[in-house]
């Protein structure tokens, strides 16, 4: 079973090394992120479902409805 460590250590290796499919390591394909930003300075959407939408926003594409 992954730990929460586990998985946000696979995300950012997902993330910061361009390896997308290392999210399949750290989220369900079902996974939902609800996020608060409580700065200007970035733009981050405020609900996403799915593992296939997370790995768009690593890569820093815009989600599509």
């Amino acid at each position: 079973m992954n730990t929460a460590q586990f998985s946000i250590q696979q995300y950012i290796r997902a993330k910061d090394g361009n390896r997308p499919h290392l999210l399949d390591q750290a989220f369900t394909a079902a996974a939902i992120l609800d996020m608060v930003v409580h700065t200007g300075a970035i733009t981050f959407p405020d609900h996403v479902e799915g593992r296939a939408a997370f790995g768009r926003i690593a890569r820093g594409s815009p989600l599509l409805g």
